[in-house]
């Protein structure tokens, strides 16, 4: 007769199953079922400590100073601040205009007029400043990224331009104008033409060195 017949427990969480280590005939299958569930609880418990022990510890984990870790804080990521990309300014003559501002009413044989050349230049180029582009000629003066501007004048250009002033433009930045304006003396009803060249003596190194000069026709009457 064995024992416990028709007794039943629960066993790993089985229920309405006999103790099988009482029967005979079931101990080598029990057993077995017993060790294997086991052992696979103790894998599950290990596992589940093991594993993230392991994720923190490794090259591509978490880690956590010791501070953080007694204060209980995360700190805020570090941003990297971009470094400003400089591009060479262009500075172009951005309009010339003109007027007559005086007459001169004591010369009876010819009247002579007295015209205003206003001549405006701009630098093209956003994010750019004269200042930060220099040739060795504007280094040399230490002009700091200023540069000059050239006026001429001619009422027969295939012979040549005549000076008439010169000024000086202080450091532009991106989109940024400045203007000058020079007079002179000219005959009533001339044909004139009015030549302006910007950076002529080199100061600023330039992304583009072939659009510095403008010429404006202008009668004068």
């Amino acid at each position: 007769m064995s024992l416990n017949k028709g007794r039943h427990t629960k066993f790993m969480g089985i229920q309405n199953r006999p103790l099988c280590l009482l029967e005979k005939t079931n101990v080598r299958r029990c057993s077995m079922r017993v060790l294997s569930r086991t052992v696979f609880l103790v894998w599950f418990m290990v596992s589940g400590f093991l594993i993230p022990l392991a994720w923190a510890g490794s090259p591509g984990g978490m880690k956590v100073s010791p501070e953080v870790l007694k204060n209980k804080k995360i700190p805020p990521p570090q941003v990297q601040k971009l470094k400003r990309i400089a591009f060479k300014p262009d500075l172009v003559v951005d309009g010339i205009s003109a007027e007559i501002v005086d007459r001169d009413p004591r010369n009876t044989t010819t009247e002579r007029v007295k015209v205003r050349v206003t001549v405006r230049v701009k630098n093209r180029v956003i994010n750019s400043s004269t200042a930060d582009s220099l040739t060795q000629e504007g280094r040399n003066r230490r002009c700091g990224g200023s540069f000059k501007v050239l006026l001429e004048w001619s009422d027969n250009p295939p012979a040549g331009y005549n000076y008439m002033c010169h000024a000086g433009v202080t450091a532009l930045g991106g989109g940024q104008t400045d203007s000058f304006y020079c007079e002179q003396w000219f005959p009533y009803g001339a044909s004139l033409k009015f030549k302006a060249t910007v950076d002529y003596l080199n100061f600023i190194d330039e992304s583009d060195e072939n659009n510095n000069t403008k010429v404006h026709a202008y009668w004068a009457r």
